[in-house]
């Protein structure tokens, strides 16, 4: 018999890492054992890919009025607010049918906006939710109030768990289970200079890369100060930044890096490639990869490089020296300091055996800890302390 898991994507029309990550991890759960049923609010590349892949996916969008994000509806008025109960509620209705009818026994939510969401629902149903926290965001009250409503709580990397806001609920509920990626898929191989040329890249030139939404928590404007810097001692030298946006603030912030590099005489070094479908492709073109975030939990970005067996510069945020230990698999700098940055960039770039051998020390890392298996084990041994012995009614396959 298997057990029904319902997982619940609030930013179902989005495909950034949070979404990838959920993906994964459906894909890799051991459906002998769990049968896995997606719900989102919208359609987009999450549920497209995971119906490809076999996975029961219903799409159920809410009332106009509760589908904005970006934290609108935290940030509105106690009266505005007040407005949104009925719909909500509505939403909450319609949630608590499906759980009855795909005899739903566990809850996963993806994020804070998620919880929120599906607790009224499982609330009706007796039904436990598991909150899988990807990024600690400074959300004060709604953090505690998540913290209650979780019968456990996911953080992908121990500074996530150190660095929770106090407040109500017991520390056991917290559980670490890191991200993991498939290293046979970022395997090295493909040689450096042909896919520098596929790519329309000089062969010739040192290529730096960085892959992230477009968004000012990624940081893509102090690395683009730091390649100011760079370029003056190292002028042969490329920045590829991969991402897109997925809001108006995102488009303004992008306006300005694309600003910041015509003010700069950057456009011969700098190249935005937009959403790339092929990253083990672009990773294997790379020198060194950067993630200059501000605020980061455990980043996809970086296990897909150091998978890739490319070095890493990154700032020391979240769970980022969980994966980058300098002198090793790269360099870690202070965050917000492009100074720093463009020092470490430069040096990794002028002694690239070292650097390629901080590069197989990563991929090396990956493999023994960071696997997609056992980022799915991790989950299903929380699924197992939480779900009722067997002879519960659950959902056959």
């Amino acid at each position: 018999m298997r057990r029904a898991v319902l997982f619940f994507e609030s930013h179902s029309g989005h495909f950034d890492g949070a979404q990838q990550s959920l993906f994964l991890l459906i894909s890799k759960l051991d459906q002998r054992r769990f049968y896995p049923i997606f719900l989102g609010p919208a359609e987009g590349e999450l549920p497209r890919r995971l119906r490809a892949a076999g996975i029961e996916t219903i799409i159920l969008p809410p009332d106009r009025e509760i589908a904005p994000y970006g934290g609108a509806i935290l940030r509105a008025s106690p009266w505005n607010k007040a407005r949104l109960l009925i719909p909500y509620m509505r939403y909450a209705l319609r949630v608590a049918q499906i759980f009855r009818d795909k005899h739903v026994e566990i809850v996963h939510c993806n994020s804070i906006r998620s919880l929120l969401t599906m607790a009224p629902a499982a609330r009706m149903g007796g039904i436990p939710l598991v909150w899988h926290l990807r990024l600690n965001l400074e959300l004060g009250l709604w953090n505690r109030v998540g913290r209650r409503l979780a019968k456990r709580i996911i953080v992908v990397s121990d500074s996530l768990r150190r660095d929770f806001p106090a407040g109500a609920g017991s520390a056991d509920k917290f559980v670490v289970v890191p991200n993991g990626v498939d290293p046979a898929a970022f395997a090295p191989g493909s040689d450096r200079f042909q896919a520098r040329a596929e790519l329309g890249i000089n062969p010739q030139w040192s290529v730096v890369g960085m892959a992230g939404s477009i968004t000012e928590r990624k940081g893509q404007l102090l690395l683009l100060q730091a390649a100011a810097k760079v370029v003056k001692v190292l002028p042969r030298v490329k920045f590829i930044l991969i991402g897109r946006t997925n809001d108006a603030h995102d488009e303004e912030y992008a306006a300005k890096l694309r600003g910041y590099v015509d003010h700069m005489g950057l456009t011969e070094n700098v190249r935005f490639m937009g959403w790339c479908s092929d990253m083990p492709h672009v990773l294997s073109a790379l020198d060194l990869f950067v993630l200059p975030s501000s605020n980061e939990g455990l980043p996809r970005s970086i296990l897909e490089a150091m998978a890739a067996a490319v070095p890493v510069v990154a700032t020391n945020v979240g769970g980022n020296a969980e994966l980058v230990v300098t002198e090793r698999t790269g360099v870690l700098v202070p965050p917000r300091d492009a100074d720093a940055l463009a020092v470490a960039i430069e040096k990794l770039l002028r002694v690239p055996d070292t650097a390629r051998e901080m590069g197989r020390a990563g991929r090396l890392m990956v493999e023994q800890h960071f696997s997609l298996r056992s980022a799915a084990l991790g989950v299903e041994r929380v699924f197992d302390q939480l779900l009722p012995a067997d002879d519960h009614q659950g959902m056959a396959a």
